[in-house]
């Protein structure tokens, strides 16, 4: 795995000792002092201690309480030195007694080649800051800045460490406000000091990752409510969280769902009803859902899918998909019914019926077409074809249906009540004149009112009451929060 590490110095970040282990107090010239330290280092040998935390000279002892500590962190985290590192440090217009430009030269020049060698050869930046470091408005126009410089590396590393504790709190705020406008990976640590000479404690920082993340959560969310599943996945992948791969899995298993590619959707699935015991009802429809559809076994998985798919499209207003999605559930109830009239031979007499009353044609052309398809019987007839057949057998050949029919009975007295079926002639006309047919009309506002007022009687007549996608995202949101 790739990784860096940003570094916010201050003077915090080094001590000085004499030879009696005694601390010398340079907070108030942290600037020349860490200079002269610097130039004597780049004249003089000197060493590093066992823990790799101080660079020993004859005369006194330069202890870096944070930085080696939360480096020797992330080594061991990500099983490896970072990429690249970040310190970003003062040296400001006016010289100031506490500039920590010289302390930046000190870590990046002596003590990591000492330390480690060549290993960190090129991999450090040095990012300066000129400006005041107690002003908000000025931390967060230079950390503005440099997101906007380094955004595609920062996005191209796996993980980035970000410590919050050294620097001022203004400089420390305002790159926290500025990594949340970037889909980077981050972790987010608080460096916690002991006491003077001690190793510092290093702890993640939770509730700032989730300040970081509630922005992009709050898109996420906004994501699953209008069903872009594929976007949501984006979003979090883009975002490089941990800890969300049952949360991911769903959210794949969604879109493929979306695009109706149930067996790699119920293969996502997988083990989740192991990471989601609680959700034991949702898991079985969900699988028996996608088994069903998946093997075009039962009718009333393949309805409610269908229907589900346009009471989507309605509620985000997308009403020319909601009329295509509308045909494709007429078409699936009448198939039903067809293959129902199959199963009791009405299609088979009805080939041999002479003189059908068939004013305009059609049920004469629809049996024609039946004659001349063979085992294909049903794939060469149009709507209003199936509609015909469908009206005479239940209106002329009623007697002859040995079984119980409501099924039947149910499609025909929905396609066929005369406000639903003019409601549904009207957006037909439209349809094959929309962009899923020929061209690109306006949706009239009346043809909205036909739309859901037919979507309103399939969904009472059919007691179609929870949308299987609305309870997913109920549990998609929740496991959101759950996290983060």
């Amino acid at each position: 795995m790739t990784w860096s590490l940003l570094y916010t110095l201050g003077n915090n970040d080094l001590q000085l000792y004499n030879g009696n282990s005694e601390r010398i107090d340079i907070r108030n010239n942290f600037r020349e002092k860490t200079k002269e330290l610097y130039l004597r280092l780049s004249e003089e040998k000197f060493d590093t201690n066992k823990k790799k935390d101080s660079i020993l000279l004859p005369d006194v002892r330069i202890f870096f309480p944070m930085f080696p500590t939360f480096l020797r962190f992330g080594i061991k985290e990500e099983k490896g030195l970072p990429d690249s590192i970040y310190l970003f440090a003062t040296d400001q217009e006016a010289p100031h007694p506490q500039d920590t430009i010289y302390l930046a030269k000190i870590i990046e020049d002596h003590f990591l080649p000492k330390s480690y060698g060549k290993g960190f050869k090129g991999k450090v930046s040095i990012k300066v800051i000129k400006g005041n470091p107690a002003s908000h408005e000025e931390m967060s126009e230079f950390f503005m800045n440099f997101i906007n410089e380094e955004e595609e590396k920062l996005k191209s590393f796996s993980v980035n460490y970000v410590q919050v504790t050294a620097g001022t709190p203004a400089m420390c705020f305002s790159l926290i406000l500025a990594l949340r406008n970037i889909p980077a990976p981050l972790k987010i640590f608080n460096l916690m000091k002991i006491a003077d000479g001690k190793e510092t404690q290093v702890k993640e920082s939770v509730f700032l990752e989730k300040l970081v993340f509630s922005e992009r959560k709050a898109v996420i969310k906004r994501l699953i409510d209008s069903y872009s599943y594929a976007d949501a996945l984006k979003e979090l992948e883009e975002s490089g969280l941990f800890g969300a791969s049952e949360l991911k899995s769903l959210l794949r298993a969604m879109k493929l769902r979306r695009l109706f590619d149930f067996k790699n959707a119920r293969n996502c699935v997988g083990d989740l009803k192991k990471d989601f015991p609680g959700r034991k009802k949702f898991w079985d429809y969900f699988s028996n859902t996608l088994g069903s559809i998946q093997k075009m076994s039962d009718a009333k998985f393949r309805l409610k899918a269908s229907f589900e798919e346009m009471e989507i499209y309605l509620k985000k207003g997308e009403y020319h998909s909601a009329c295509a999605a509308l045909f494709n559930f007429t078409d699936l109830l009448l198939s039903v019914a067809f293959d129902k009239l199959k199963e009791e031979g009405i299609v088979e007499k009805l080939k041999n019926e002479a003189n059908l009353p068939d004013e305009k044609g059609i049920l004469s052309s629809a049996i024609e077409k039946i004659k001349k398809a063979g085992a294909d019987e049903e794939g060469k007839l149009n709507f209003i074809e199936k509609k015909a057949i469908l009206s005479y057998a239940i209106e002329k050949m009623r007697e002859e249906i040995v079984k119980p029919i409501e099924e039947i009975e149910r499609v025909y007295s929905i396609i066929c009540d005369k406000d639903v079926e003019s409601r549904i002639e009207r957006l037909r006309e439209l349809r094959n004149k929309g962009p899923f047919a020929h061209d690109v009309v306006q949706f009239p506002e009346s043809q909205v009112k036909d739309l859901e007022e037919v979507y309103r009687v399939f969904k009472e007549r059919f007691g179609f009451k929870e949308n299987f996608y609305d309870e997913a995202n109920r549990i998609l949101k929740e496991e959101l929060d759950r996290l983060y």
